[in-house]
């Protein structure tokens, strides 16, 4: 694992050994404020056979090479907004040039995932990925994005749990403290 800042820009690295089914890669991690998810891949003939009978869906940029060559996964109107912008199709298309195969925001953290990388990257390979993932968090669809982010289905239940055990709490005091007539 390395970490630091370069060209003002706070990153860790980390090479990753590989297991029975996942090859070893590199991680290049940068802090994203706004958070969010999303995952950006290259499409494979099983993303597009599971398209074409109906079983996924994928937001599409209105750039046809790029909807042809990457698989995007994740909020319907955070990709439809950070991804309908030039700055951030350009910024993944560069990366996956310098052999990344995958680009993912998890929360705060903005990734850059290197497969059959047994070492950590080299200055400029670094240099440059960093670069590409400034241009991706600066994009200016992210903020308008993130405004019209929906709730997740996880925060959906946990409101809902939230409001129903109120309900019973209050329920039951109201049953304790009520006399009959």
């Amino acid at each position: 694992v390395a970490s630091g800042t370069l060209d003002g820009v706070r990153f860790i690295l980390d090479a990753i050994p590989g297991a029975k089914a996942t090859p070893p890669c590199a991680v290049l991690t940068t802090p994203h404020a706004l958070g969010g998810d999303f995952e950006v891949s290259r499409e494979e003939s099983g993303d597009r056979y599971f398209k074409r009978i109906g079983l996924t869906s994928e937001v599409q940029t209105g750039d046809a090479g790029f909807d042809r060559e990457f698989y995007l996964s994740g909020s319907r109107e955070y990709l439809g907004s950070l991804f309908g912008e030039a700055q951030a199709r350009d910024a993944v298309r560069a990366l996956f040039r310098l052999g990344f195969d995958k680009v993912a925001l998890q929360g705060e953290k903005l990734s850059a995932i290197k497969p059959f990388c047994t070492q950590l990257l080299d200055l400029d390979t670094l240099r440059s990925a960093l670069k590409q993932l400034v241009a991706l968090r600066a994009t200016p669809g992210v903020r308008a994005a993130l405004i019209t982010q929906a709730p997740s289905t996880a925060q959906i239940i946990y409101a809902s749990v939230t409001v129903l055990i109120a309900g019973c709490i209050l329920f039951i005091a109201a049953e304790r403290t009520t006399e009959p007539f």
